[in-house]
């Protein structure tokens, strides 16, 4: 008898258990797919978020009166000046660590000496027309404070290490004034192209040093592609690290 009743005391237990069992089973399955969904959703990557210009900032050109020549009574006047300028880039630090650079003395100087060289005092000194003459030297100057990248480089002019290119011979000549996080080179060293954004694909033969490519809108840029990846496919970033927004003369005196 005692058997008996334990085993009438067991069989409701077994049959209570055989009732909750597809209900935990169901339980579980449905936990599974949620977790299955909240890590499928967390995986799914997120959109890397565009990169834009911050600032503005500031930045003097010249820690002394830069000195040039004026087209006035043969090149005997002078006009001395010290340069400011307002600009906009990715980091503050960029501009100050461009100065590094030494070939960014020489050909500023140039630039600014070749723009002033060219013009009289009256061009230079007052009203609409030093507005227009700093606008000059504010277009002369972006691409020597602002030159363009190709790829993760940290100057200029270095050779981008994944597609072996570089900007061309005449880099202050581009007009592409792009960021550097918003444009791409597609690069197809096989076939021999290049091509910016949507721009018009370019053949090359691998000996140009200074390759124009033009993009959609016909703003120039050239690219050095005598030490290109020879298997290179693929995309690259080019583009400025930011732009002049503004420039001011803090001093413009002429003798």
């Amino acid at each position: 008898m005692a058997d008996e009743e334990e085993v009438q005391t067991d069989e409701p237990e077994t049959g209570a258990k055989k009732g909750k069992g597809p209900l935990v089973i169901v339980g579980v399955i449905f936990a599974l797919i949620a977790a299955g969904a909240g890590a499928a959703f967390l995986a799914v990557p997120s959109e890397e978020p565009v990169r834009r210009f911050s600032g503005p900032y500031h930045y003097s050109l010249f820690e002394e009166k830069f000195n040039t020549n004026l087209r006035d009574n043969d090149q005997r006047r002078y006009l001395q000046t010290l340069l400011d300028c307002m600009y906009i880039a990715y980091d503050e630090t960029y501009l100050p660590a461009r100065a590094q650079d030494p070939l960014y003395d020489p050909i500023m100087r140039d630039v600014v000496g070749r723009i002033i060289s060219t013009k009289t005092l009256v061009e230079t000194y007052q009203g609409a027309a030093r507005e227009a003459f700093l606008e000059e030297l504010r277009a002369g100057l972006n691409p020597v404070l602002f030159p363009v990248h190709i790829g993760e480089t940290v100057l200029p002019m270095d050779r981008d290490l994944v597609s072996g290119l570089r900007p061309g011979v005449s880099f202050t000549k581009a007009t592409f004034r792009g960021g550097l996080h918003s444009h791409i080179l597609v690069v197809d060293a096989v076939e021999q192209t290049l091509q910016i954004d949507d721009g018009d694909v370019i053949s090359f033969k691998g000996t140009e040093e200074d390759l124009k490519l033009s993009t959609a809108s016909g703003d120039i840029l050239f690219v050095d592609v005598t030490e290109i990846e020879p298997k290179f496919q693929g995309e690259v970033k080019v583009g400025v690290h930011g732009r002049i927004r503004q420039l001011f003369a803090r001093e413009l005196i002429a003798q």
